[in-house]
């Protein structure tokens, strides 16, 4: 009798919970901060996120600057403004290095547990962390981010990008390239066929394409699992040509291009001054 009665009060709380609770309004609330910090040519750049866009662009200056957009969505706007005080973003920076990692408060994006679901207890808090970041051109660029796109601009020299859930844009780049994404596809154009070294591009769920200099020379390496390869430039084979992997030679220069995906297809586009890229 005990346990027929503690089953229909959760079968009850169950029901209120998923249909009688009224639907609350959401506060959306954002702050903006610009910070600025010496970095020399040939300096170091470490971003990290969580949930939020990262966007990093060459200049011609020896500083850095970072604008922060902190974003929080909660039920109620004194919830909202706590957490968007609560939001912290470290920095650790010299003349030849700026790293930059921020820091989310507990409760936020969804951490609540099963009863405070059923009961209504905790607040559900969205948030996010958007960077655009102003750095000279030749440098050391490392970003990774878990919820969120990555796009880089205007850049020459070494570039390491990871994301887990967030397509990756690369435009007017050069240098040794890696760039890596789980759920989204990859955009690149090569400005600098002479100094690209590597170019390293590999997503599982989404197609790549990609845009290099006329004159773009060296060893490439193309596969996908799901879907076709495309090229606008002639190859010189080695071994047999497969529908799902290409591997040959592309003119006369020593850069490597490799190329993976899993669920996608890829596209080699030859890069023509003044064309809109698609």
């Amino acid at each position: 009798m005990k346990k027929r009665i503690f089953w229909t009060l959760i079968s009850l709380t169950l029901t209120f919970s998923l249909f009688g609770k009224p639907a609350l309004a959401k506060v959306t609330l954002s702050d903006t901060v610009v910070y600025t910090f010496p970095l020399e040519n040939n300096g170091e750049l470490s971003v990290s996120d969580v949930n939020g866009n990262i966007s990093i662009r060459g200049w011609d200056r020896d500083s850095a600057r970072v604008t922060v957009e902190k974003v929080v969505t909660a039920s109620r706007r004194k919830i909202a403004k706590r957490y968007l005080r609560d939001i912290k973003v470290n920095f650790d920076s010299d003349n030849s290095h700026l790293t930059i990692e921020p820091k989310f408060p507990k409760g936020v994006n969804g951490n609540r547990n099963f009863f405070d679901w059923i009961f209504g207890t905790g607040e559900h808090v969205g948030a996010k962390v958007n960077f655009l970041i102003l750095v000279p051109k030749k440098i050391y660029a490392e970003a990774e981010n878990v919820n969120g796109r990555i796009d880089v601009k205007y850049l020459t020299g070494e570039l390491d990008i990871k994301c887990t859930n967030g397509r990756v844009t690369l435009e007017d780049v050069t240098g040794e390239i890696s760039a890596k994404t789980v759920n989204g596809r990859i955009r690149a154009t090569i400005s600098d066929a002479r100094n690209l070294q590597t170019l390293d591009l590999k997503t599982v769920n989404g197609s790549v394409s990609v845009w290099l200099p006329q004159n773009v020379g060296g060893r490439v390496d193309l596969s996908t699992m799901n879907g076709g390869i495309s090229t606008d430039f002639p190859l010189e084979m080695q071994g047999k040509m497969l529908r799902h992997n290409v591997r040959g030679r592309l003119g006369k220069g020593h850069a490597r291009i490799r190329i993976n995906t899993l669920n996608g297809s890829i596209h080699l586009f030859k890069k023509h001054i003044g064309r809109e890229e698609e």
